[in-house]
């Protein structure tokens, strides 16, 4: 569940700016009408008179809460780069070094790892680092954001594969590199169901109470709601096995040109934790494209981490290039928390670091901090 930290920060930061003058007006208005009306009745009446002076008091007091909250407000770190190598070799700097310095101090490091092609520029940087530099990441555990329901880590669609091509692959812990990957310790959300006799022991039961399927045991297939059920339940113990392990250190995310991140999409609650989703068809269409596939072969369900799920990493990292991000970066750094805007909740967690190219960065404001490097490999 959202804590009663992030729904208060969510009270104060949903105020839009136009609010906020409202409430300024009206503060400001009050303290006017009492001014112009020191003649008046309310004014010659004692007890008249403590009243309005209490509800100045309280109303001036309200006025000051509201300033302080919104100018005095977590404002994330911007890390900005010229070009999108750069951005990423900034991003996996940052994230190599939290692995090296927990391994110093004999730490796992616990990292929440999306599948999109933006994020390739990372993983090819984080590569380069634990091979270069030798980094053992043996101890570091690593969840997947996402994954699709009905298919198999080994098709080429899936998010599992995308991670073993553009970061795992020759990284595995073995014999002769007993500083790799250990595959037990990744961990992504399972959705590939077969049958009934392909479910767990403890899946049976729950299914079985639930249906009553005594006829799975003759061979016949799951129906699309025992499916369901299955995956959110699924879903739910990625969560378990999250607050087991976790907390998430570093959780990496990117977004589209809309403010959805992976497949929370335009709509999705603040209060879901990990859960089965379904996909609409322009989300397909999206993810078709970028695997260079049809839509029709990218499946209608898959299993996400929920926003309340992201919002209790320790840190966020989003990674965002090219012009077609400005526009969306400014609005969620800009405008209120909205679910029509996923990625908005991001000014709610305390620890949030955008890493940016030129492009997506040039609407920026100049009231955040912003760390940028001069221009100095265009490649």
């Amino acid at each position: 569940m959202m804590t009663l930290s992030h729904l208060s920060v969510l009270a104060v930061k949903g105020l839009s700016k136009n609010n906020y003058s409202l409430l300024s007006e009206s503060c400001l208005s009050s303290a006017s009408l009492a001014s112009e009306k020191r003649e008046s009745y309310f004014l010659t009446d004692p007890i008249c008179r403590v009243s309005l002076k209490v509800s100045l008091l309280l109303i001036s007091l309200l006025y000051s809460f509201f300033a302080f909250a919104i100018t005095d407000e977590n404002i994330p770190t911007i890390n900005v780069r010229h070009y999108e190598n750069q951005v990423g070799e900034a991003c996996a700097r940052h994230i190599a070094d939290l692995i090296i310095e927990n391994g110093k101090n004999r730490k796992k490091t616990v990292l929440g790892l999306m599948s999109d092609n933006a994020l390739k520029p990372v993983y090819k940087a984080l590569r380069e680092l634990i091979r270069k530099e030798q980094i053992d990441v043996s101890n570091v555990i690593i969840f997947s954001f996402d994954e699709y329901a009905g298919i198999s880590p080994e098709n080429p669609l899936s998010h599992y594969y995308f991670m073993f091509v553009n970061l795992f692959e020759g990284l595995f812990w073995s014999p002769s590199n007993p500083l790799g990957f250990n595959p037990k310790n990744i961990y992504l959300p399972e959705g590939e169901v077969d049958s009934f006799a392909s479910l767990s022991g403890k899946e049976r039961i729950a299914l079985t109470r639930k249906f009553n399927p005594k006829k799975k045991r003759r061979g016949i297939d799951l129906s699309p709601e025992e499916v369901a059920f299955i995956l959110q339940k699924r879903a739910d113990r990625y969560d378990v096995i999250i607050k087991k392990l976790g907390p998430i250190q570093v959780q990496l995310l990117t977004l589209d040109h809309t403010g959805s991140m992976g497949f929370l999409d335009e709509g999705t609650p603040f209060t879901e934790g990990s859960n089965l989703v379904a996909l609409s068809l322009k989300m397909r269409r999206a993810k078709a494209t970028m695997m260079n596939s049809k839509y029709t072969l990218i499946p209608e369900y898959a299993i996400t981490m929920g926003i309340d799920t992201l919002l209790q990493a320790e840190s966020i990292f989003l990674f965002a290039t090219g012009k077609n991000k400005a526009p969306i970066i400014n609005e969620i750094l800009e405008e209120s928390v909205t679910p029509d805007i996923p990625a908005s909740v991001l000014k709610l967690h305390p620890h949030v670091e955008f890493f940016l190219d030129r492009n997506a960065a040039k609407k920026l404001k100049n009231h955040y901090k912003i760390n940028s490097v001069p221009v100095t490999n265009p490649q």
